[in-house]
């Protein structure tokens, strides 16, 4: 028998552990290094963050549409319970991977009456449906920025469109009885039909994110343009996809800082850009998630049944 300490899912689960940890430390010393003056700047800005973070909490609010909608309607749970985990599932995945926050939100859904397959089913259309409509519209903004790699990118980014929606169609053709019993619900899940009024709440999605970051830069002084807001919004969920470590942590903040700083800002200006950008997200959900748990709550505890 192989010990529990060598597993592979025991390594990999350390790994991971270690690349956060190396993560977090590395964040920590950079904000210890650069002193008070990134916060005392995002203090100052308190009305923008508070902006993010109304942003935030209606962005949940789309997100949890574009999720219903990804669900036959006898299998949905209700709208405000739904939001409630929602929020509370995003206040977490501040400080958890995203898979581990899809993980947390998969097992309130079930403990609240959705089967475990149906929310699979639903969490991974709306994963992929977000996916597409991020990279059209990144492929349409980014030939507007000026960005040195622009146009490289917009192509790339259309290919991976115009993939994942070829990928989708086709799988509508693929005989079901012959998927086994392991792909059968990711069969399911590319080839049952996107409902028409799913469509405007996924572009939502990518145009809330979008005014999140024309709020976050140009409030802070790092002017940025439409296109370049959309182009920022399709790479952040790119890389909430690919990243390993809490809600990108480290990454996208990378990303975030570099384009404020291109933009004329010092150095602790572009980082307060992050600082107020992470911090609107989590106040946005958790104060949402709290509002919504205390309501949920006391209807619960007022119902004679």
């Amino acid at each position: 028998m192989i010990p529990l300490s060598k597993t592979p899912g025991t390594r990999n689960h350390l790994i991971r552990k270690a690349i956060y940890l190396l993560v977090i430390g590395i964040v920590t010393t950079f904000l210890w290094r650069q002193g008070s003056a990134p916060w005392l700047h995002a203090a100052e800005h308190w009305p923008v963050m508070i902006a993010l973070a109304a942003l935030s909490a209606f962005g949940l609010v789309v997100q949890t549409m574009s999720f219903r909608l990804m669900t036959p309607p006898e299998y949905r749970p209700a709208f405000s319970r739904t939001l409630a985990i929602w929020a509370v599932s995003a206040a977490f995945s501040v400080v958890a991977p995203f898979l581990a926050g899809i993980a947390a939100r998969t097992t309130l859904l079930v403990r609240h009456g959705m089967s475990l397959k149906h929310c699979a089913v639903a969490s991974l259309r709306q994963v992929w449906l977000g996916l597409e409509y991020a990279l059209l519209l990144s492929a349409l903004a980014l030939p507007c920025t000026i960005w040195w790699f622009s146009l490289t990118a917009g192509a790339a980014c259309a290919v991976g469109w115009i993939t994942m929606l070829s990928f989708r169609y086709k799988t509508r053709a693929y005989p079901h009885e012959k998927a086994s019993g392991r792909f059968a619900p990711l069969l399911q899940a590319f080839s049952a039909p996107v409902p028409s009024q799913a469509h405007p709440w996924f572009v939502l999605q990518v145009l809330t994110m979008t005014a999140v970051y024309l709020v976050g830069f140009n409030g802070l002084g790092a002017k940025i343009s439409v296109s370049e807001a959309i182009a920022l919004s399709g790479l952040t969920v790119v890389l909430s996809l690919l990243a390993f470590v809490p809600n990108g942590l480290g990454i996208t903040d990378v990303v975030w800082v570099a384009l404020a700083h291109s933009s004329g800002l010092e150095l602790e200006q572009a980082v307060a850009i992050a600082i107020v950008l992470r911090l609107g997200h989590l106040l946005g959900s958790g104060l949402l998630g709290m509002l919504l748990q205390h309501q949920l709550m006391k209807e619960e505890n007022q119902d004679p049944s």
